[in-house]
């Protein structure tokens, strides 16, 4: 990703709607009418693992969008990624039409009702897009300590997406003395994972 591209997540409420796509396409549609930003959709992939991605782009490409459906933990999220400018004026737009939620409310959702739906982990990580932040760190941190099995798993699942150097700790300590075996195969995937896409930054 080039200086001049920004790349944004949103996280999306409702679990997996039947009218999501064609909201979607209200969506672009007026951002086409109000922007003359032409954004297509080009095709649909499978990821594996229950996840499916639906790519559109800009006729110019200046920018990607990229719909992401995961079937296990049934919920989507939305990357934006190009030219800062389209994509900030798309965003405000798609979190105005689709049931967008904030990082704030994903975080509040997550420290509250962690026990109840571990998975609120997994949608705070990917709401943050990419920046830590304290807050959310702390969380994810209560999420590794959890006493429930379900819960830890869902943080090394977020800490593994998040890929942040400051959750290398945490994760060595999963990996070191969790009880459960499956958190600490994971969290060993998950530290190694994070060492690769930041090998200075994660010791």
């Amino acid at each position: 990703m080039s200086e001049s591209t920004v790349r944004q997540y949103f996280v999306l409420s409702g679990g997996m709607s039947s009218d999501f796509f064609i909201n979607l396409e209200g969506a672009l549609g007026i951002l086409e009418v109000d922007f003359s930003l032409d954004i297509r959709f080009s095709e649909t992939r499978p990821l594996g693992h229950g996840q499916t991605s639906h790519f559109y782009a800009s006729d110019d490409g200046r920018i990607h969008l990229t719909v992401t459906e995961d079937e296990n933990l049934m919920f989507r999220y939305i990357m934006l990624e190009g030219d800062e400018t389209e994509v900030r004026r798309s965003g405000t737009l798609i979190a105005d039409k689709l049931p967008v939620r904030f990082l704030r409310e994903w975080q509040e959702m997550a420290r509250v009702e962690m026990k109840q739906d571990p998975t609120l982990l997994v949608k705070l990580a990917i709401a943050s897009s990419e920046a830590s932040d304290a807050y959310s760190l702390e969380i994810l941190r209560a999420g590794l300590g959890d006493g429930s099995r379900k819960v830890r798993l869902m943080a090394v699942e977020a800490a593994s997406l998040t890929q942040w150097p400051a959750l290398a700790s945490d994760l060595a300590k999963a990996y070191e003395s969790d009880t459960d075996d499956d958190v600490r195969r994971l969290a060993g995937q998950a530290l190694q994972l994070l060492l690769t896409a930041n090998p200075q930054g994660g010791h």
